[in-house]
This record gives C-alpha cells, structure tokens and sequence, in this order.
C-alpha cells in the first residue's frame, strides 16, 4: 500500500517513516495550503492512503499574535480542506486529545479540520493523541490536566501499526499510553519540571477582533 504522509519533516512524521517507507513530500514539493501544489504532486504518484500530520503546530501563540492566529488556520482548517478536496483516497487525520476540552485557538483549529477530513468522499478516520518531545519541551506542566500522550518515539510507532486496520467511516481513534497527568508525564524526562494549575498556565482565547486585520 502506498501510503501519502504530509508532514513528513515535522516531529511526528519524522518519526513517523521510522516505521515503514511513506511517501513523504517536502514543503517544497507539496504544499498543502496551495491546492494546485497538491494536484501536482498527487498527479504524480500513485497513492491508497494519506496520513495527514502536517499542521501549525506553535500552540500556545496564536491566542496572543492575530498574525499567528491567521496562519494556523490557514494551515490547520484550510490546508486540510485543500487535502480533501484534491484527494482520491482515504485520509487518516491526526488531531489532538484536547478536542475534548478545547482551552486555545489552536485546538479549535484541530476540531475544525476533523470536520473538514469528515467531507472527505473516499472516507477518513481521526486519531487523537498527543506526542511530547523528550525531554518535555516546557519548563511548566499542569498538575491538573490529563494526557493519554507520550514522547513522539512511543506514540510514532502505534500510530503506525493503527494505520492499516482503521475502518474509514470518519470516526475517531484515541492512541496513548495510558492516563496520567500532563506533570506526571512531564517529570518522565524533565524531573525538574515544575507542576502547576492549568489556569496559571494557558491564556484566554484571542480576541476575535483583532483577527480581521490580517485575514
């Protein structure tokens, strides 16, 4: 089976082609905001299957910069929605376990391209999960927030092995290693991490005015 990954160069797809040998383009050579990008290169190849994992992934800033705010969703919904579009194959979309309790712009992005994939006519599967960088990549942890997630090198390969028997009837898939709290996972490879509050945390959403200037 040949199997499409976007995102190959980012943290999950990188570890991602470990696994199996994906056909996995370069920004340059497809570029999911640019739908004619995408009908070139899928014109070119023949392809059973996209692994859709590549994403505006610097979560924590569009709820401060509008400009940040408008890339992300350029990127997150309608990237997304160009994949579909252009496709003609299923597409497996990895999200985020947060779509269960959205506190940031950028997971209601996520949620918004679950709806999207969902479109797809040739059928779609979601996998919520969530992958860290090892060591933790923040020097805080909420002490009151539950993950399913791992570092990328455990989540990678079960996301991998998942692929090949997911029904496409644009259901979801959670993949983790168990619940325990985002510290508790954090202290796993930063053990001088500090837990606190999520509220003392994350900020409010953006305001949604100031989205206009740049969109």
């Amino acid at each position: 089976m040949n199997v499409l990954l976007t995102g190959g160069s980012g943290q999950l797809g990188q570890q991602l082609q470990k696994h199996r040998k994906y056909i996995a383009p370069s920004h340059q050579d497809m570029d999911i905001t640019d739908p004619d990008s995408i009908l070139r290169y899928i014109g070119k190849h023949s392809i059973d299957l996209i692994v859709h994992s590549a994403a505006y992934t610097e979560t924590l800033k569009p709820d401060n910069d509008p400009k940040e705010a408008a890339k992300c969703f350029k990127v997150n919904v309608l990237g997304t929605r160009n994949l579909v579009t252009q496709a003609s194959c299923p597409i497996i979309y990895i999200s985020t376990e947060s779509a269960v309790e959205p506190y940031n712009f950028y997971i209601l992005t996520k949620i918004q391209g679950e709806h999207e994939v969902r479109l797809n006519q040739h059928g779609s599967h979601i996998i919520r999960t969530s992958f860290r960088y090892d060591p933790f990549e923040y020097p805080k942890a909420p002490t009151d927030m539950l993950t399913i997630g791992d570092t990328v090198g455990k989540i990678a390969p079960l996301i991998d092995a998942a692929i090949d028997g997911l029904p496409m009837d644009g259901k979801i898939t959670y993949i983790g290693t168990g619940v325990r709290t985002v510290y508790e996972l954090a202290r796993e490879t930063r053990p001088e991490v500090i837990g606190l509050p999520r509220a003392e945390i994350f900020t409010r959403l953006p305001a949604m005015e100031g989205l206009r200037d740049v969109l």
